[in-house]
Formats: structure tokens, C-alpha cells, sequence
């Protein structure tokens, strides 16, 4: 009887494990930009998307679940990302930001990261790669 309900526990968590691996990676933002005499700094998590050559990112804020602060649409060639920033809900004017995008892999894992800059302002963007998806040396 044992077995069985030990086989049911682990046939029970398969889906889980299966979701988990499928799962798409959570990317998290911020924005650094000096103001008066001090930084303003924002951050978050966010939707990217970099299929083909296009890049769009949706970047939403901590403070808040529904506030989209940043809206990025640009293009990626060879890990060189450009990008059209938008600061939502304000009279700023869109300005292009760029960056290349880093993959470092280690044992266990790794890390993508993205700085963009126009040389005033930063965004950074990064996400955790699980084991098995980052292969070290490659």
C-alpha cells in the first residue's frame, strides 16, 4: 500500500514539475536617471518578448500591479539591442536608449542581462536561467 500511494504522490506533482520547467523566465527592470541632485530610480518585473530581430518590453512597476511604467519596442542585432524608450502617463518624450545584451552561465545556472543607455539614463534588465538551459563555456 505503500508503494501505491508514494506512485499517486509522485504522479500528482508531475504536472508541477513539468509547468515549472515550461515556464517562461521572469525578467526584472530598473530605471536609474538623474534628477535635480539626486537619482530617480524605478524598478520592477516585465514582459520581454525578442523574436526575430524585434524586441518589445513591457515594464511594470513595483509599487503598484497594473502600472506599466516603461514601454520598449526596438530591434536586436547580433545581442546589440536598440530600443524606443516611452514613459507612460508623463509628458516626457520618447528617446532611444541601446545596449548588448550578456548571457554568463556557471554551474547551476546563469543570468542574461541588459544594460540600455543614452548615455544620461540606464535601464537594466536581467532574468535567472535555471541549470540545464545556461551551459557554462557555450
Amino acid at each position: 500500500m505503500k508503494r501505491v500511494s508514494s506512485l499517486l504522490v509522485l504522479v500528482s506533482l508531475l504536472p508541477l514539475v513539468t509547468a515549472s520547467a515550461q515556464a517562461p523566465l521572469a525578467w526584472s527592470w530598473f530605471r536609474a536617471a538623474s534628477a535635480a541632485s539626486d537619482w530617480s530610480i524605478n524598478k520592477g518585473h516585465a514582459d520581454v518578448s525578442m523574436n526575430g530581430g524585434a524586441f518589445t518590453a513591457t515594464l511594470w512597476d513595483d509599487s503598484t500591479t497594473n502600472f506599466a511604467r516603461l514601454s520598449l519596442k526596438g530591434t536586436v542585432r547580433q545581442g546589440r539591442v536598440t530600443v524606443r524608450v516611452i514613459i507612460n502617463n508623463t509628458d516626457v518624450d520618447p528617446f532611444r536608449v541601446s545596449g548588448q545584451l550578456k548571457r554568463v552561465c556557471w554551474e547551476g545556472g546563469g543570468r542574461e542581462i541588459l544594460f540600455l543607455s543614452d548615455g544620461v539614463g540606464v535601464v537594466g534588465l536581467f532574468r535567472e536561467i535555471p541549470s540545464g538551459r545556461c551551459v557554462p563555456g557555450k
